[in-house]
Order: structure tokens, then sequence, then C-alpha cells
């Protein structure tokens, strides 16, 4: 798995590397309680789910660099101090395989701090299934850990890795 963007400027048809690039102003989720800076051209879908939201087109989201991103989605979690970020990443990569997300292979951390965990999943396709990579963020904000999951075909993950970092990064409660 590649882990980055970039090309190497002989003309392989890889994408620029063109850097990180989240929307200028935060969207507020799960009913104003939390902002996050989503990557350019990414909109959530509006529901009263507590705990999920997602941002989904059928033909995906344009976003930076011209890369499509699929989807994204955002599950929050009363946080179990038990578990550090790492285990709870792992812990959705396991429960991914129910939804058809098998056989990935799982790339080292990204980031890897007491509050913060990014790994990439990157699934080879086949059986009627696209080859996609699913950019995993866990962010343990106060008493929640929230699990964001970007979604993107190879060649487009090159390009968006930074902005999927960064974006995740953004995640921050609202103060009351």
């Amino acid at each position: 798995m590649t882990d980055g963007g970039g090309s190497d400027g002989g003309g392989n048809g890889a994408p620029a590397d063109c850097g990180a690039k989240v929307s200028e102003t935060p969207t507020l989720l799960f009913g104003d309680k939390v902002i996050m800076r989503p990557p350019p051209g990414v909109e959530f879908i509006q529901d009263d789910n507590p705990t999920f939201v997602q941002a989904m087109m059928s033909g995906g989201f344009m976003s930076t660099c011209d890369a499509i991103i699929k989807r994204v989605m955002i599950s929050l979690y009363a946080v179990d101090k038990k578990k550090k970020p790492a285990k709870v990443a792992d812990e959705m990569v396991e429960a991914l395989a129910s939804q058809g997300y098998a056989g990935g292979k799982k790339s080292g951390p990204f980031v890897d701090t007491a509050t913060d965990y990014h790994i990439a999943v990157e699934y080879g396709g086949g059986g009627g299934s696209e080859a996609v990579v699913l950019y995993i963020a866990v962010a343990r904000r106060d008493d929640t850990d929230f699990v964001v999951i970007f979604e993107s075909g190879p060649e487009d993950y090159k390009v968006l890795k930074p902005t999927y970092e960064e974006s995740a990064k953004s995640l921050f409660i609202v103060p009351e």
C-alpha cells in the first residue's frame, strides 16, 4: 500500500501531491455538539441519529486535486478506558468485515498518540467489488471515541491521504 500522494514527475500517471486541503468553514455535526473541517465538497446528510453521520453521493464527492471521495462516515462511542485508540481502530476493521470489507491490507499507523490513531486499509476488489482504501481515524475527545472513515479508490487515496489526516485531526467537541 502506498501511504501518500506524489508524482515522481516521470509522467507515469500518478497524481500530483497537492497537500492537505479542508473546508474553510467547519461543519457542525451530532446536533451541533461536534465540529469538523471536512474535505472540500463533502456535505453530511442531516440526520437525528445521535451516534452516526455520513456523507455519500452516488458518484462520490469531487474534492481536492480532482480526486473523488466515495463516502465519509463518523460513528461515536463512549470511551472504554481499557482500550487505547489503536484497539478501537482494530475493532472497527473487524466489524467492517461483516459489511463486505474483508481481507484488506492494513497499513501501520500514520498518527499514533494517546488521543488519535490513524491507519488505512486497502481492499483489492474482486467478486464485483471495486478496489477501495479506507482511511480510518479514531479521535478520542473527552468521554467519546469518534471513528471517522474516509473511502476512496486507490489512486484517489494517494492524493487525498493528507486531506483525510488533516480533516480527522480537526474534529472537536463544541464547548458548552
